[in-house]
């Protein structure tokens, strides 16, 4: 399946579609738990001009995080003002009996239950695709949507009345050795204490849930491409998979929530973002 990234702000004018010319998964991705859920793309941008590869600390770190959802302009033209959504408090032990992956890798997700209506159709929810910390004046991407965990009536996914969304955001922080390994790219972290922008050293990958944990009556989602919306279980059996149609009404690159041949849905690949505009 070929992918197309639009891209502007960085020696483009207005918005332009150009080829993704190759996507690096990682080694240790799981398709069953969704852990290490995380891609570096590469786009044939020869004219761009200024990349800004500042990643921050983990989410824990920041005083303040944000959830944001970007959406382009109907003729593709240009982008809407971003979405921004401010983080709502939720309880840790919620995070864990929602997601054993979670529970075993506190230190390398975060937790919320922030979502936001759908373009396609307004009775569904969808998860925000990155969050941004900021404390004392610094501004950082911190993370990106991974996977969401779904009680209430799980089967009905993001768009079930009464369906509680727990959402899990991958933080950025910890992959960013391998994406330098991969790309050579001159990557800096903001850190919220200090001025220093050294990166960590180490690579990590998640650890794999306990074989007896079991999920708290939720089903676990992550919609991660381009026509595909899959349904796992993260204590390591995969339970369904739905194929989904790209919707035709909606010109915004982020999830849409309804799945099913009647249901069009559009999704995107979670990649390890660089905030270029």
């Amino acid at each position: 399946m070929d992918y197309k990234v639009y891209l502007s702000g960085t020696g483009y004018e207005t918005p332009v579609l150009l080829e993704v010319t190759s996507i690096e998964a990682r080694d240790d991705y799981d398709p069953n738990t969704f852990a290490n859920n995380l891609a570096i793309i590469t786009i044939d941008n020869s004219k761009a001009t200024a990349f800004t590869n500042n990643i921050g600390d983990p989410a824990s770190a920041w005083a303040k995080i944000n959830y944001i959802q970007h959406s382009m302009l109907e003729d593709l033209s240009g982008w809407n003002s971003p979405d921004v959504y401010e983080g709502t408090a939720i309880d840790s032990d919620t995070c864990k009996k929602a997601s054993s992956l979670f529970k075993a890798n506190t230190d390398t997700l975060s937790c919320n239950s922030q979502t936001r209506t759908s373009f396609v159709d307004s009775s569904c929810k969808t998860p925000l695709k990155f969050a941004v910390g900021s404390s004392g004046g610094k501004v950082a991407v911190v993370g990106l949507y991974s996977y969401s965990a779904i009680s209430g009536t799980p089967e009905d996914g993001f768009c079930g009345e009464d369906n509680t969304i727990v959402s899990y955001y991958t933080n950025l922080y910890d992959y960013v050795p391998w994406a330098i390994q991969i790309t050579g790219a001159n990557v800096q972290v903001i850190h919220v204490n200090t001025e220093d922008t050294t990166v960590p050293t180490k690579d990590i990958s998640m650890k794999s849930p306990s074989k007896s944990a079991k999920n708290d009556g939720s089903y676990i989602y992550s919609l991660f491409e381009q026509d595909t919306s899959i349904l796992g279980s993260d204590n390591g059996s995969v339970v369904d998979s739905k194929s989904s149609e790209e919707s035709s009404s909606s010109k915004e690159g982020s999830n849409q929530c309804k799945g099913g041949d009647d249901n069009p849905m559009t999704v995107t690949t979670t990649v390890f973002k660089c905030d270029c505009n």
